[in-house]
């Protein structure tokens, strides 16, 4: 159960960022909507991180070269837009907030996705009831609008780039069955925040709109930790994928932790609502793609397709058996079929051993069938 609850803050501390914890993405994107169509996007999130995780224990992520490669750079763009977000909300109060989040985030990311899964495992739960907070303080749920079936999908599938290679990673060492309640907790939790900050903030204007229905019910403190921790939970898993890729080119952890600083730092000044307009646009089509292929690759094949790949496969296993003598490499199949061998094997010893004693009997008797003397068996026998 530790591996589900770990793989559910993972998911959501991921998925949950500043657009999301500050309203904004809900508030444009679900605009003129019902807030229950934010509902149907939980579930279809919670569909896509059991959909990635049995995509990573299965090797069917669709994850080449090239592909990683934009995925670095779409979460260069992430991580860049987060420190942009944390350096616009501390800047009254400490100028180089920004900064100060993107170490501590390539810190945590450095030390492994055990410690990052309890980071999320930690500050996951703070989010949601921060969330459940302010909407019940608000008090408004005004369930009118449309419902359009496609929303839900697409916005579900906007937030699954870096949270669904984090998914993979951490599906391959899940069971079928955590795999599975893995999402439906996913979407369960997620179905219910959504809801939330669609009732709170579906029609209100501002770059936070979320902190600013908190301030005027005099919870400003609280939503600025709100959006702090969405921040740097996602902060944390992109600079996990970024210090990886990096490390595997520099074999430099140092030098990884100093080129991702430099590249994402710099191109935060820009200013966080020209990274979200210009940038998430390649982050959300790089993770519609990812999503796209992967699918494609987790459908059953034709069967005349899949018949000729077995015969293939059969045939290679034919010329490739693994030696019998070799004690680790057995199979339980090439261990009973040694023991049908050697059974076969002292069989044919022990008829030979009979036949061999029937002749040298025939042999040592007379014409009549009796026994000879020892002494007269060459006699009678010659």
């Amino acid at each position: 159960m530790k591996k589900v609850i770990k793989a559910v803050a993972l998911f959501i501390g991921t998925v949950v960022g500043a657009g999301l914890a500050s309203g904004k993405e809900i508030a444009v994107y679900f605009n003129g909507l019902n807030p229950l169509t934010t509902i149907f996007s939980g579930v279809f999130l919670g569909f896509f991180c059991s959909l990635f995780m049995f995509a990573g224990k299965n090797n069917f992520l669709f994850y080449p070269k090239w592909f990683r490669f934009v995925t670095l750079i779409c979460s260069v763009i992430t991580l860049s837009a987060m420190c942009a977000g944390a350096e616009s909300i501390l800047k009254p109060v400490f100028p180089f907030g920004g900064l100060v989040f993107t170490l501590l985030s390539v810190f945590i990311a450095f030390s492994g996705i055990k410690q990052i899964k309890l980071i999320n495992t930690v500050m996951v739960p703070a989010i949601i009831l921060g969330i459940a907070l302010l909407y019940f303080k608000n008090g408004e749920t005004n369930l009118v609008g449309s419902l359009m079936p496609f929303k839900p999908v697409s916005y579900a599938a906007l937030n699954l780039l870096i949270a669904g290679t984090l998914m993979a990673d951490t599906g391959k060492t899940m069971t079928k069955k955590e795999i599975i309640i893995s999402g439906l907790i996913s979407a369960l939790i997620l179905s219910g925040m959504l809801f939330c900050l669609g009732c709170t903030v579906i029609g209100k204007q501002g770059e936070m709109p979320l902190y600013n229905v908190a301030a005027n019910l005099g919870f400003g403190h609280i939503a600025t930790a709100l959006i702090l921790l969405a921040i740097f939970t996602t902060m944390v898993s992109s600079a996990k994928i970024i210090t990886d890729e990096i490390s595997l080119k520099c074999k430099s952890k140092v030098l990884s932790y100093f080129i991702c600083l430099s590249a994402c730092y710099p191109l935060s000044l820009i200013g966080f609502s020209p990274l979200i307009t210009y940038g998430y646009p390649l982050v959300s089509a790089t993770g519609l793609v990812q999503l796209f292929i992967t699918v494609i690759k987790m459908l059953p094949k034709p069967v005349a397709f899949y018949a000729k790949k077995q015969k293939n496969l059969n045939s290679e296993q034919k010329t490739n058996r693994p030696r019998l003598s070799n004690r680790r490499n057995r199979t339980s199949r090439d261990r009973r079929t040694l023991c049908n061998r050697n059974f076969r094997r002292d069989c044919r010893l022990r008829e030979c051993d009979r036949s061999r004693v029937r002749s040298r009997d025939q042999s040592n008797r007379n014409r009549h069938g009796r026994f000879l003397p020892r002494r007269a068996r060459g006699f009678y026998a010659a």
